[in-house]
């Protein structure tokens, strides 16, 4: 089963960059000269996995505490990684309703709490990767006027909702449940609503701070392989790359694809194309960047699937 998958997945991608090959032209011989890194590089892309993975755990372990669960780190990472290999198999974003069953069935965490935590961590990613998006692109001239304020408006517009919100939930004293239809419906509802404020204030700015973190991981992922395949002498500063991986990573969490295929990675090149790195550059980027938060989540997904069977 999971060799056809594999196989899928294989034919899928080298199907994909055919493509690209064939309409954009590329320097095949560029390409292939260039796509292999330095043997220690490699150590370095790791560590860069490993602490992104321990962060995502963290934020989650952080949040729960505050919904009065505990949970066992080890356990929790391998579930994250289990729903993130469940939607590449299905090819769209299931991973949260498995996250949801797994944490309850091997946590015993209950579904209100995991779907308010997804919620904070989702929102305040989405926060964060705005903010950092409209402050650092402001620093890149290339980029062409119209997009800058379309990035400017969007994140205005994702400031504000997410503060007009949260202050509705946190000060509304109505009770869904009080309606006459759909009583079973509203009176779930009115207790996920209920519980959403017990993140406290400490959490939310710890949350912060990781999700901060987290995105400065993988840019610097990006910047470390950019880096590593120019030998020459380059003006590409941080902030670029730290822009492109906040608005591409925005575009992959409002997807409905997993992790934004298709959807990320075309606006992945078209913005490494405006500030003027070369398309075999951008693409064996792109390709690093799958490898280490897709292609590696998905093989640990599959590893855990194993674990978690033998342990029942």
């Amino acid at each position: 089963m999971i060799k056809k998958i594999l196989v899928k997945i294989f034919l899928l991608v080298a199907i994909s960059f055919a493509t690209i090959f064939y309409i954009k032209g590329l320097d095949l011989s560029q390409f292939t000269n260039l796509i292999f890194l330095k043997s220690n590089a490699y150590f370095y892309l790791i560590l860069f996995f490993i602490f992104h993975t321990i962060l995502i755990v963290h934020s989650n372990t952080t949040a729960l505490i505050d919904f009065n669960q505990k949970a066992n780190p080890l356990i929790l990472g391998m579930i994250f990684f289990i729903s993130s290999f469940s939607s590449m198999v299905a090819m769209f974003k299931i991973n949260l309703p498995v996250r949801f069953i797994l944490l309850k069935k091997y946590l015993n965490i209950p579904y209100h709490v995991s779907v308010n935590v997804k919620i904070w961590i989702m929102v305040l990613n989405i926060y964060i990767h705005t903010i950092v998006a409209m402050v650092s692109i402001n620093f890149i001239y290339d980029f062409p006027k119209n997009i800058k304020i379309g990035i400017l408006l969007f994140g205005t517009s994702i400031i504000i909702s997410s503060l007009v919100f949260y202050f509705i939930i946190k000060k509304s004293k109505f009770n869904f449940s009080r309606i006459k239809y759909f009583k079973s419906f509203l009176t779930k509802l009115d207790y996920y609503v209920s519980s959403f404020t017990e993140l406290s204030i400490r959490s939310i700015f710890i949350l912060l701070i990781q999700a901060t973190f987290r995105l400065l991981i993988i840019t610097f992922s990006t910047y470390f392989i950019f880096n590593e395949l120019i030998v020459y002498n380059n003006d590409m500063s941080f902030t670029s790359f730290l822009s492109i991986q906040a608005i591409s990573s925005i575009i992959s969490l409002i997807s409905f694809l997993p992790h934004g295929i298709g959807t990320k990675d075309i606006s992945f090149l078209y913005l490494f194309s405006i500030i003027g790195i070369d398309k075999e550059i951008a693409i064996i980027l792109l390709l690093y960047d799958r490898l280490l938060w897709t292609f590696l989540p998905f093989v640990f997904g599959a590893i855990s699937i194993l674990f978690i069977k033998k342990d029942e």
